[in-house]
């Protein structure tokens, strides 16, 4: 199994550290594949930047995954997420987050209809394993 590292303050969204790689692990098992992932928890404008170098968009978001090959960096920030979940828990809504920012990192877009009803259905799949 490829190695998960888990950094920066996730203890505000409800989960462990054994969740979060658990939620990660559930990725692999789904896709037959797996990698390195660095899961870090960021602050809005730590995000903002990052989104405006690499996506030229000024404004945080709640996920941002890059890809490396055979590692992986996810950062999520708590602050966006809580702000857009829809009638869930902020755990629900991070783990949820986590997943769709882990199948980024294998390829997975929503760039048309299709791939995102594709991306999301794969989404349920995993988080409904995790229950």
């Amino acid at each position: 199994m490829a190695s998960i590292n888990v950094v920066g303050d996730f203890f505000k969204s409800g989960l462990t550290e054994a969740e979060i790689e658990s939620a990660v692990e559930a990725v692999f098992d789904v896709l037959g594949k797996s990698k390195g992932i660095n899961v870090a928890f960021v602050e809005a404008e730590n995000i903002q930047k990052e989104n405006l170098k690499y996506r030229h968009i000024d404004k945080p978001t709640d996920v941002l995954s890059f890809d490396y090959e055979d590692e992986g960096d996810i950062l999520l920030c708590l602050e966006i997420i809580d702000k857009y979940k829809e009638g869930e828990s902020l755990k629900e809504a991070t783990t949820k987050t986590l997943i769709h920012g882990a199948l980024h990192l294998f390829g997975h877009d929503h760039e048309n209809d299709k791939d995102h009803a594709i991306m999301e259905k794969m989404a349920k799949e995993i988080f409904g394993r995790l229950k």
